[in-house]
């Protein structure tokens, strides 16, 4: 049975959190496949001609130099149009601008982020600290009553929601018509919860997580 380890990432780089950190990673994992969060439409951009650029990206690429045979396949789905990602910053700016516990903890993070890199974003601290930040952004939006924040909420909550879903089905149907025996995924953090939920009714490959 194939093994996929996932790897939970941000996608700049901060401290400890970045593309020297990661590449060690890969080196130590050896993955013979990288399933990537991107679309298959933006994979050319960050892998082929390189005119984007984020962390994953970076490591990826620097890996792929001392290990050229290792398969990329990109996973993720259609990226949303832009206004998907500036209303839902703009919720953000609100939450941020309500909650002075919201932004303490947002420091907090990103404290811990730029201190540990990736032994925290891997981590069930970094879970359960990003379930609070979460529970405080829901607790603002409820206080704030806007039907508008509340419902970009939902759309950004749903589209993630297909999102792993998509992601797991792509990986599933590339195990069934290839055979390997280690991979890797990766992934931003906030997906951890919901992600590691969806993998217990995976029977097809054999799933770790970063230790």
């Amino acid at each position: 049975m194939s093994c996929v380890t996932l790897i939970f990432t941000v996608h700049e780089e901060l401290g400890l959190a970045n593309a020297n950190e990661l590449v060690a990673i890969l080196h130590i994992l050896q993955p013979e496949v990288i399933f990537l969060e991107v679309p298959v439409s933006a994979f050319d951009d960050y892998y082929v001609s390189h005119t984007r650029r984020n962390l994953e990206s970076e490591a990826v690429c620097l890996f792929l130099e001392s290990h050229p045979c290792t398969k990329l396949v990109p996973v993720d789905m259609p990226t949303p149009a832009r206004e998907f990602f500036e209303d839902h910053e703009q919720l953000f700016m609100r939450v941020r601008q309500t909650s002075r516990v919201y932004r303490q903890l947002a420091r907090v993070d990103r404290e811990r982020q730029r201190m540990y890199g990736f032994a925290y974003l891997n981590s069930s601290y970094c879970e359960q600290h990003w379930a609070e930040m979460r529970k405080e952004e829901l607790r603002v939006l409820a206080q704030v009553g806007d039907p508008g924040l509340t419902g970009i909420q939902a759309v950004w909550e749903r589209t993630n929601e297909l999102r792993e879903l998509e992601m797991l089905t792509n990986i599933r149907q590339w195990c069934l018509e290839h055979r390997f025996e280690r991979g890797a995924l990766l992934v931003g953090a906030a997906h951890r919860h919901s992600l590691t939920e969806k993998l217990q009714a995976q029977t097809l490959i054999n799933w770790s997580l970063l230790e």
